[in-house]
Parts: C-alpha cells; sequence; structure tokens
C-alpha cells in the first residue's frame, strides 16, 4: 500500500503538470503536493501543520511506512499503539485512494 500510494504520487504530479484547468490542478494539489511545498512526511504530521483532516499521497505512504518499520525492529509482538497506528495508515491509505480515484477518474480495483 505505502508503494501503491507513493507511485500514485507520482502520477498525480504528472498528471498536474499536464492539466490546464485550474480547479482540477488543486485538487490534485491537494492530493499531492509539489516538492516544493516541503520535505515529504507522514499524514499525521501535514495535518497537525495544515490544521485540517487532509490527507496526502506520500503522507500516507509515509505513515504506511512508519507504522510497519515500528513493528517490524521490534523484538517483541506490537503494542496496542503500533497496532492502532497501523489501522490508523491503513485507514487513511483507503480514504486517501478514495479521494484520488475521483480526482484522477480511475476505477476500484480489488
Amino acid at each position: 500500500d505505502a508503494r501503491s500510494a507513493h507511485a500514485m504520487h507520482l502520477q498525480a504530479r504528472t498528471r498536474a503538470d499536464a492539466v490546464s484547468d485550474p480547479s482540477v490542478r488543486a485538487r490534485i494539489d491537494s492530493l499531492a503536493p509539489s516538492d516544493a511545498a516541503g520535505p515529504r512526511g507522514g499524514a499525521r504530521t501535514r495535518r497537525a501543520q495544515a490544521g485540517s483532516a487532509v490527507l496526502t499521497l506520500d503522507g500516507v505512504s509515509a505513515e504506511l511506512l512508519g507504522a510497519a518499520m515500528a513493528m517490524q525492529s521490534a523484538d517483541v509482538a506490537p503494542t496496542a499503539d503500533q497496532l492502532a497506528a497501523a489501522s490508523r495508515a491503513k485507514a487513511d491509505y483507503t480514504a486517501v485512494m478514495q479521494r484520488w480515484r475521483a480526482v484522477s477518474g480511475t476505477p476500484r480495483t480489488q
């Protein structure tokens, strides 16, 4: 899922650069901010910075990776907090991919 979200971010940036309609570009930019908008960061970090519940494709990718890495590097069973973080990351992924499908016109595959 993390790779998928990052790949969609790259696809969105390519599409945004080719779009002439400002409203469509704004919708794409809300899901895949340009690299000039700042470094890649977790979706929760972007929420705190923006003060809203806006998720990005790359932010969700980082959030998923962070949740997985926290559990993978542990020598013990995942904690309740780690499992909750993974569940939030998966829910965020689902939400942002739904928004991306609406913007891109890509049908759901799964």
